[in-house]
């Protein structure tokens, strides 16, 4: 019996096993397996999302209408409404309600201040301005005296200080200005110049002799443009205590 090869259609002997043509099993192709059934509640997944999805997007509608009508407290931009509390009037200046048998509450109790905190004014009492404790204390402070000067000299601008020792600090107003052999009106150095009339101080001092202070007044209506100024200043009682020790 000729039959045919399943896969070619070529023409097959009587018993033969491949075909001659492609070569092939001429045996018939074993049967595809059948697909296996879909899980338990596979078919009901879509279906949940769909549900889930639609009530989201149903909420989402209804807040946005109950947004735009004014249905929900504070989205106007109004408050809520407060309760009142029992006794406590709602308005400024208010008094509070009488209870059933017509006497008063008594008055909320005055609150403490903080620990650390300056308690409040008074009724009625004024704050001093800011600044006023101070500005008064530095009304009454009294100015410093004066330094025990030796001397007074008067001129209208200068002073020329010719001081022995000639190595001597000079300081007017509380700044130095070097030693007095700088300010001797001589044909190399040169004499001192005030900045302005008034009283002025000047301290003269070195460490083997005493401190001696002066006192300027300087004036146009002076006689002398320019203070002469021939001091020898005395030997410190340290120098002298020194100088008798070495003698004896």
């Amino acid at each position: 019996m000729v039959s045919t090869c399943p896969r070619c259609g070529a023409s097959l002997a009587a018993g033969a096993q491949f075909c001659a043509a492609c070569g092939q099993s001429t045996a018939p192709a074993p049967p595809r397996p059948a697909a296996p059934p879909p899980a338990a509640g596979a078919s009901r997944m879509p279906i949940a999302a769909l549900v889930i999805l639609f009530g989201g997007l149903v909420a989402l509608i209804g807040a946005s209408w109950l947004y735009q009508s004014g249905g929900l407290p504070g989205m106007d931009g109004s408050t809520a409404p407060v309760a009142a509390t029992p006794g406590v009037p709602s308005e400024p200046g208010a008094q509070p309600p009488a209870s059933a048998d017509g006497a008063t509450p008594p008055a909320a109790a005055p609150v403490p201040p903080a620990p650390g905190t300056a308690p409040p004014p008074a009724a009625g009492a004024v704050a001093p301005p800011a600044g006023a404790p101070a500005a008064a204390a530095a009304q009454k402070a009294p100015p410093p005296p004066p330094p025990p000067f030796e001397k007074t000299y008067e001129c209208r601008k200068y002073a020329a200080f010719k001081i022995e020792p000639d190595t001597a600090i000079v300081t007017v107003d509380g700044e130095i200005i070097g030693i007095a052999d700088e300010w001797a009106d001589t044909p190399r150095t040169k004499k001192y110049e005030f900045e302005k009339e008034g009283v002025h101080y000047v301290r003269l001092s070195h460490r083997d002799y005493k401190t001696i202070w002066l006192r300027f007044i300087v004036s146009e209506k002076a006689d002398d443009k320019t203070a002469e100024v021939e001091l020898e200043m005395k030997k410190s009682d340290k120098d002298e205590k020194k100088k008798d020790g070495s003698s004896g």
